[in-house]
């Protein structure tokens, strides 16, 4: 597959799981303490997904799996 050309403006939206449920699984690791992003290349519908502690990690490693060789 070839490698994508890295968008020269990207927008980015987040969310975050309900704060009620103690054990929100669908944006972070198994035990809640971790963030997992998903990037989406809105062209090709071709995404990537990122996870680390931080939120701002797990994003740059979900855009850099997207764009990067």
């Amino acid at each position: 597959m070839a490698d994508l050309a890295r968008p020269p403006r990207s927008r980015w939206t987040s969310f975050v799981a309900d704060r009620t449920n103690p054990k929100p699984r669908t944006l972070s690791d198994e035990d809640g303490h971790g963030w997992t992003v998903l990037a989406v290349d809105r062209d090709t519908r071709r995404w990537a997904v990122g996870q680390a502690i931080r939120q701002l990690d797990a994003a740059e490693q979900a855009f850099t799996a997207l764009y990067e060789k």
